[in-house]
């Protein structure tokens, strides 16, 4: 078995810098579709410890399309249920543009999941220069190494004491910064275009 991973589209992919309306800075960032297994319920939940340890303002802002309706609706809920309507907002999708924008004026990206085989996002927020925090399960070590930190994603506390770490100590996120971006520079299209050629060959030279 040959890994071949994808690339990311550096920083200057998006022309854009206008945030969508109803967007406040400063804010948390989240980009995924709403599975179960993105585990935005967890997020939602570390967002309001946060919000106890903190004294700054921050918002959250969710972006992803209601793939799995019934989780959609239950995050909804909780956000309710929590309080917290006026500091959490989800946004159903955005064109490329905004979504530059949303990377680039974020304070932290963190990216929760239970499950993934790759995981663009992060590495997307990390090429901007965001401070990514990211779940310490499934692929996610191995594709972010040191350019992120990372948490249980089964433990709200733990985000939440994290993400705190990293929003008031400005030389751990000008580390995060260095360390994620250095990272996100590895995953280039062309050398996912030259590993799948290599592959290619490699089968046709065995005749079969």
């Amino acid at each position: 078995m040959t890994p071949v991973h994808h690339g990311v589209t550096p920083d200057s992919g998006g022309d854009g810098d206008s945030l969508p309306p109803a967007v406040k800075v400063p804010y948390i960032l989240s980009v995924s579709s709403f599975y179960r297994y993105k585990n935005y319920a967890r997020l939602v939940e570390a967002f309001g410890l946060l919000r106890e340890k903190v004294s700054q303002e921050y918002q959250l802002v969710l972006v992803g399309y209601p793939v799995e309706r019934d989780v959609h609706e239950a995050v909804n809920r909780q956000i309710a249920s929590l309080g917290l309507r006026d500091h959490c907002l989800i946004l159903p999708g955005v064109p490329y543009d905004s979504l530059s924008a949303l990377y680039r004026h974020a304070s932290i990206y963190v990216f929760p999941s239970l499950c993934e085989s790759f995981g663009l996002t992060p590495l997307e927020a990390m090429a901007f220069g965001v401070p990514t925090l990211v779940s310490n399960i499934s692929a996610m070590p191995e594709i972010c190494a040191n350019g992120a930190l990372f948490f249980d994603p089964y433990d709200s506390a733990d985000l939440a004491d994290k993400a705190v770490a990293v929003l008031q100590t400005s030389s751990l996120r000008e580390d995060l910064t260095k360390r994620g971006r250095e990272r996100a520079r590895r995953f280039t299209w062309e050398a996912c275009a030259r590993k799948t050629l290599n592959v290619f060959l490699e089968v046709m030279s065995r005749g079969r």
